[in-house]
């Protein structure tokens, strides 16, 4: 009886293990795909954008003079590049009125900051926390107009007086005078990364509906079935192949 519970709960455990496994192995196919199909429109957008269209949100190859857009869908890969810029970001709304006032002089510092010494590595971006609430949550925002500086996975608050002196100051190495935010409250922390993961998971599956819809006129519900089916599947056989692979061969021996 007692080896026969034993063996109930180890095939329970082992059960609870592969059911694991198989829903996490799906899930990482079910990213491969989505970044394999939405990649291409990615790439497109960002070719245009650097032949000289429109979209300033792109442009993080060159130098541009104007604000950058940050989004859920372009933080991660602006943000996370690792290629030693350093982030200005002021979070706002539309209708906050100090942040309507302050426009233009936002504007000015990313000229200054974008143009007159590229050498600097500083990028200017903002935030528009009507629309982006999952970044918005992320930083933890309360007040608008707020400004964080993000150096690599170093976050800075900045507390000055909301002016463009201060700002470029700030940003040109002021920073590094004050203690970043502690590493387990961070943005790009533990909690903040958890966070983007979701984020990025959900823009790139809305994405991915989007693009099937307008490619192949797909519904977003046949397409959402469609894709949980392909990654269910490549799950199953992901863990089949594993459970091949690493099965030992039993050894006979000869008396």
């Amino acid at each position: 009886m007692i080896a026969t519970s034993s063996r109930s709960k180890f095939s329970l455990q082992k059960s609870k293990r592969c059911f694991f496994f198989t829903f996490a192995t799906a899930v990482c196919w079910i990213l491969i795909i989505s970044n394999a199909l939405v990649a291409g429109e990615d790439y497109s957008a960002r070719a245009a954008t650097s032949a000289g269209t429109t979209d300033p949100s792109e442009s993080f190859g060159f130098v541009d003079p104007n604000v950058i857009e940050m989004t859920s869908k372009n933080f991660g890969s602006a943000v996370g590049v690792g290629d030693g810029n350093v982030w200005l970001i002021e979070f706002y709304t539309p209708t906050c009125s100090h942040c309507v006032t302050f426009a233009p002089s936002y504007a000015g510092v990313a000229y200054t900051l974008h143009s007159s010494i590229p050498d600097e590595k500083i990028r200017v971006a903002r935030v528009n926390c009507s629309v982006e609430k999952a970044l918005m949550t992320r930083f933890g925002i309360q007040s608008f107009p707020s400004f964080f500086l993000v150096a690599g996975w170093d976050v800075y608050k900045f507390d000055g007086h909301r002016n463009a002196a201060e700002l470029t100051d700030f940003a040109r190495g002021g920073y590094k005078k004050k203690n970043p935010i502690s590493f387990m409250n961070s943005p790009m922390g533990p909690m903040g990364l958890l966070q983007g993961s979701l984020i990025f998971v959900g823009t790139r599956a809305m994405g991915l509906l989007e693009y099937m819809d307008e490619r192949f006129g797909i519904s977003p519900i046949i397409s959402g079935l469609i894709i949980l089916m392909v990654g269910v599947f490549c799950g199953i056989i992901s863990v089949i192949l594993l459970a091949v692979l690493s099965t030992p061969k039993s050894v006979e021996k000869n008396d």
